[in-house]
């Protein structure tokens, strides 16, 4: 009959059973033309073939079965199913009726599910790895290629008791897939994340067991990228840190201590090893259930508040001066310092009284100044016994300096030795006595006017000499010589400030004619202009620093500015300046650059001025280079202005000056004395200044008690 309709490939008694049971079940419009009879007859001279062994094509497919009629055959079982229905007899007698081959299609079913089920909850990160098929079989469903690598992370760390029923695998699945689905990184305006404390279970996250832990976990989770979360060791960790905050929250010292890597890990940045201790002290300020710090908004408040505290505390501290708002030890602690008792407060405070601004604003001078003051208390016990041993850099961050010679920490060392703090912790009456014997020691190793040092080897500059005698009619010009200085000592390469901006490090790289200045590491405007054909004018509004600079050639003529009124100095040459504004009776120290070098170093007068001629070292080469004066403002801040300057070979010389004028010193500046210091050579004048620096060490003496005394006993000089 079959051979009749066309339809040769239903040859066997088997095929024509299983063929007449379709037929059967089929509806009349589904069998009524002989395509669909056709189409029929393939699936089942296929399924008979398998049966008999044989490998067909085209090869059974899971929407034959679908066509046949029987559920349950996916694409990830179909060779499971194959391979059943290939076991059976050859005849094709096993499966030519309805219920035969339903019942085995069922069980191969079923088996492919148990085989899935099995390699899933065996899974331990290094055996067979499942795959998206094998989550099929088990019948999970809402896999995908991204959720793959994520769920199979936390499988292998499941026991295979908690994986082997799709029950459990699909509860994994479905809240890896609320994670991601989440994670944007983006906890304020993103999706949200509601997993309950049952669904981190299921993720193997069970130590996150409160209302507070799940909800700060769901906020994190929302916040960090997928990136960050697609493995369960990251999940783990990310618990951890939320878990340790807690105890932290409740009082209770986690272990390990959190770490700033920690707060990282769940997305608190702006933290650093100042004020980490504060930050975690606000988490134990907050409810012990941990419901202050359930939300990642909740915790970066904190952050924030500890951040503008500490910033609130250091401008406190830093502008202390004696007459201001005292800081407290709530004021240290909100810093983060360490080292701050109510026993050494008031000492501590009295050192910052007498500080700039500029060298406590910072965390690290702050600690640096503590640190020092905590190995000078016990030295101040009002006995000579030689137990005050500080370090040159311990001084400085005292206040004293930065200046500091051997010589200069011997004497702190030897005076402090002697001050008794067991009675009162007052400390600027000591400071002041100590910053005399610092004056008195430097003004011991300045040089008198006639360029003659008291000491020898010590770089400040005197002031320079001139003829005042008029010059004869008709006599050639006088020829003045000035005071060169005495040389830099070997062994004092570095600058008086060595925290000062240079050239193209900290403050611009002016050009010949222009200027720059930075105080206290802030760029201030400058006033460039030419005040007469000799002399140009440098000002600082903002800190009331006037600088005249001129150049002097080496006949003592003045150079001339050229057209663009920049200053031309010729090598071996001089350069002279004038210049006020500054802090009274303080160092300025002066170079060249490009390749740095010291010119010189001057002492302010009483006023804050200063007059000097710098020779120039033939070894600055021809070009562009700048002149560059640091020195402490009036208020005590670090000042630094730069002013671009030519330098010439001495052949061009002619150039710079007019030779029917008469020789001498560059114009005189407005900011001069009215009695300059260049005309001070008499060994009256050099008896008066001798006498100064005299008198300077007595009343030092005066001052700390003896403390000279004790020095030249010690050390003998």
């Amino acid at each position: 009959d079959f051979a009749a309709l066309g339809l040769s490939n239903i040859d066997t008694a088997p095929d024509a059973s299983l063929m007449n049971a379709w037929i059967d079940k089929s509806a009349a419009t589904a069998v009524d033309t002989q395509p669909e009879l056709a189409a029929m007859a393939s699936i089942v001279d296929r399924l008979m073939r398998t049966a008999a062994g044989e490998t067909v094509t085209p090869s059974l497919t899971a929407a034959d079965f679908a066509t046949l009629g029987m559920s349950g055959v996916t694409a990830s079982n179909l060779s499971t199913v194959i391979a059943e229905i290939a076991a059976t007899a050859d005849d094709g007698t096993a499966i030519d009726t309805f219920a035969e081959l339903t019942a085995v299609i069922d069980q191969a079913v079923a088996d492919a599910t148990a085989a899935s089920l099995v390699l899933i909850a065996a899974y331990d990160g290094t055996n067979a790895v499942p795959a998206l098929s094998d989550y099929a079989n088990a019948g999970v469903t809402g896999m995908s290629g991204t959720l793959l690598g994520p769920v199979n992370t936390v499988i292998a760390d499941l026991a295979s008791t908690a994986t082997d029923s799709a029950a459990e695998i699909q509860a994994v699945v479905d809240a890896y897939t609320a994670i991601l689905a989440a994670a944007d990184g983006n906890a304020a305006s993103g999706p949200t994340l509601s997993l309950t404390t049952a669904d981190y279970t299921v993720l193997d996250l069970a130590a996150l067991d409160t209302s507070s832990e799940v909800a700060l976990m769901n906020s994190v989770l929302a916040g960090r990228t997928q990136a960050q979360v697609d493995t369960y060791a990251e999940l783990a960790a990310i618990a951890d840190v939320i878990s340790r905050l807690n105890q932290q929250a409740a009082g209770t010292p986690p272990t390990p201590d959190i770490t700033l890597a920690d707060l990282a890990l769940i997305g608190i940045t702006g933290l650093d090893s100042t004020n980490l201790a504060q930050f975690l002290s606000a988490i134990t300020a907050t409810a012990d259930d941990g419901t202050g710090i359930d939300t990642l908004a909740k915790l970066s408040a904190i952050r924030d508040s500890v951040v503008a505290d500490q910033a609130s505390a250091l401008a406190l501290i830093a502008s202390y001066d004696g007459t201001n708002t005292v800081p407290t030890l709530a004021d240290f602690s909100a810093l983060g310092v360490a080292g701050v008792t109510s026993a050494n407060l008031a000492g501590i405070n009295g050192f910052l009284a007498t500080m700039g601004y500029s060298i406590t604003d910072s965390f690290a001078e702050i600690q640096a100044l503590i640190d020092a003051y905590l190995v000078l208390e016990p030295g101040c016990d009002g006995i000579d016994n030689d137990n005050v041993d500080l370090t040159a850099a311990q001084w400085v961050a005292l206040g004293f300096g930065p200046d500091l010679l051997p010589e200069d920490v011997q004497a702190l060392d030897d005076y402090y030795d002697t001050v008794d703090w067991t009675v009162t912790l007052d400390s600027q009456t000591p400071i002041g006595a100590a910053n005399a014997i610092l004056d008195a020691l430097r003004q011991a190793r300045q040089p008198v006017p006639n360029g003659r040092a008291i000491a020898p080897g010590v770089d400040v500059i005197p002031s320079p000499t001139a003829s005042a005698s008029p010059s004869t009619p008709g006599a050639p010009a006088p020829v003045v010589t000035p005071v060169r200085p005495v040389p830099a000592p070997i062994n004092r390469p570095i600058p008086v400030f060595t925290n000062a901006p240079t050239p193209g490090q900290g403050i611009t790289e002016v050009a010949p004619g222009q200027s720059a200045a930075v105080v206290d590491r802030q760029y201030k405007p400058t006033t460039y202009e030419a005040i007469s054909d000799t002399t140009v004018q440098v000002t600082v509004p903002s800190d009331n620093i006037v600088i005249n600079l001129s150049s002097i050639l080496v006949n003592g003529r003045p150079a001339t500015l050229d057209t663009q009124q920049r200053v031309r100095v010729i090598s071996t040459g001089s350069v002279e300046i004038t210049a006020s504004g500054y802090r009274p009776n303080s160092l300025v120290d002066v170079w060249i650059y490009s390749v740095p070098t010291r010119l010189g170093t001057v002492t302010t007068d009483a006023t804050g001025s200063i007059h000097a001629i710098f020779p120039v070292p033939a070894t600055v080469p021809e070009g562009d280079h700048t002149v560059k004066l640091d020195g402490l403002t009036a208020t005590g801040a670090l000042s630094t202005v730069s002013i671009g300057v030519l330098v010439l070979p001495l052949e061009r010389m002619h150039e710079l000056y007019d030779p029917s004028a008469s020789a001498g010193s560059a114009s005189a500046s407005p900011l001069a004395p009215a009695a300059s210091s260049a005309t001070a050579s008499s060994g009256a004048t050099a008896l008066g200044v001798a006498a100064a620096i005299v008198g300077i060490v007595v009343l030092a003496g005066v001052a700390v008690g003896g403390a000279l005394v004790i020095v030249r006993r010690r050390r003998r000089t």
